[in-house]
């Protein structure tokens, strides 16, 4: 997408409305079979798309109305959600996570050409790193499971795995295959690594 389509794409009056189409975009994706709704990366820790409260969908990990529940079943203790709040109005609220044994994590983030700061992704690292230690698993999410998502889980391996921007984004690649990193995300994860927070 083009700097200026992309400027106007991101405006905040038209935020709502490129968030329905792109949303809709992946349950095409996911109905026909091209992308999985969510993905293991590795033991315990999940990335993928936004967990809808209810949608009849199908597709090769059953009914999209279903993944609060299937999360709940894969030991997920804890949701991380990479969304800006307007978009929540279409996944479980806190306390309904709450009732799934589940407790929410909200990173407020803007989609496309946006990232989390290094406070925020240092803090929640910590916190992914908390509950994986008390072999708990963790569900990141964004809308469709591939930049902001991506950016936080990054966070994590670099800070709590010792890895590099590479190494994290290729196991992230590896187990979904769609994630994707942009400029502005690189540079949110290199200056969470230049930060030195890797001195814990």
């Amino acid at each position: 997408m083009k700097p200026p389509l992309m400027k106007l794409w991101t405006a905040d009056f038209m935020k709502p409305t490129s968030f329905r189409v792109s949303l809709q975009y992946n349950i095409i994706r996911y109905k026909k079979g091209q992308i999985n709704w969510f993905d293991k990366i590795t033991e315990n820790l999940y990335l993928g798309a936004i967990p809808l409260k209810t949608s009849s969908t199908s597709g090769s990990q059953g009914h999209l109305g279903d993944v609060p529940k299937k999360l709940s079943e894969l030991n997920i203790k804890a949701v991380i959600s990479c969304n800006e709040e307007f978009e929540r109005a279409v996944t479980p609220s806190v306390a309904e996570w709450e009732k799934l044994g589940i407790q929410q994590y909200r990173v407020n983030v803007a989609d496309f050409n946006f990232a989390p700061s290094v406070k925020e992704l240092t803090s929640i690292a910590d916190t992914i790193n908390q509950h994986l230690s008390n072999d708990e698993g963790v569900y990141i999410h964004c809308k469709a499971g591939r930049t902001r998502s991506s950016t936080v889980m990054a966070s994590y391996f670099i800070k709590h795995k010792r890895q590099t921007v590479d190494e994290a984004y290729s196991l992230i690649k590896k187990g979904r295959p769609h994630a994707i990193l942009h400029d502005v995300h690189l540079a949110g994860v290199c200056g969470h690594l230049l930060s030195k927070i890797l001195i814990t």
